[in-house]
């Protein structure tokens, strides 16, 4: 149980931190009008725990868009880890006449660690704000609110552990040359004792 503890406390920060992954400027990343597919990596790196995972993305510019993540996260001093899968469906909306934009959506994941596996579920809304710089440089920041649930199986014990919560995230999007993204970010959740997640994604759009 002495490993397992620190796999159950990570399940929640990481598979939050990839939910809002992805390439969409209401979350900070580049707009699918620069792209409609997107590739790229992503960590996040928080006390006792570290994610390195890949992204892929689809969506349609101040439209519908899905994204889908694969990652792997290791406990520091602990020798566990855990292998996350998660996807997240959402829809981008206009501000009015300004460069905002606003993006409801859902997410799921599932993960499967040293001695049991866990899921997340929930909601979220995001807000960005795209700033044009020059030609070759956008800068988009964005904040985002989450509401989860989280469901944690250990292996050799009967029933699973349930809990929920919310999360915060800002991201500060960097695009350049119109189709590479560049996304430091940091996340929190309200989560009793959690602390900061800071998380850096890199994508590139292609295709029209």
């Amino acid at each position: 149980m002495r490993m397992i503890r620190p796999m159950v406390g990570a399940l929640a920060a990481v598979l939050v931190s990839a939910s809002y992954a992805g390439a969409q400027a209401c979350t900070g990343n580049t707009p699918f009008a620069n792209g409609r597919w997107a590739l790229g990596g992503e960590g996040s790196f928080q006390d006792g725990a570290n994610r390195f995972g890949a992204v892929g993305a689809y969506g349609a510019p101040k439209s519908w868009y899905a994204t889908a993540t694969i990652g792997n996260t290791s406990v520091k001093g602990g020798g566990s880890s855990a292998t996350d899968f998660g996807g997240t469906f959402g829809y981008q909306i206009p501000v009015g006449d300004s460069p905002l934009e606003l993006c409801p959506y859902a997410h799921a994941g599932y993960q499967t660690f040293t001695g049991g596996n866990g899921t997340i579920y929930g909601v979220g809304g995001a807000i960005g704000w795209p700033n044009h710089v020059s030609d070759d440089f956008d800068f988009i920041p964005a904040v985002g609110l989450q509401y989860n649930g989280t469901s944690v199986k250990v292996d050799g014990l009967s029933g699973s552990a349930t809990d929920s919560f919310t999360s915060f995230y800002f991201n500060a999007g960097l695009i350049l040359n119109k189709q590479w993204g560049i996304v430091p970010g940091i996340s929190k959740t309200s989560r009793s004792g959690s602390k900061a997640v800071f998380n850096i994604g890199v994508t590139y759009n292609f295709g029209k």
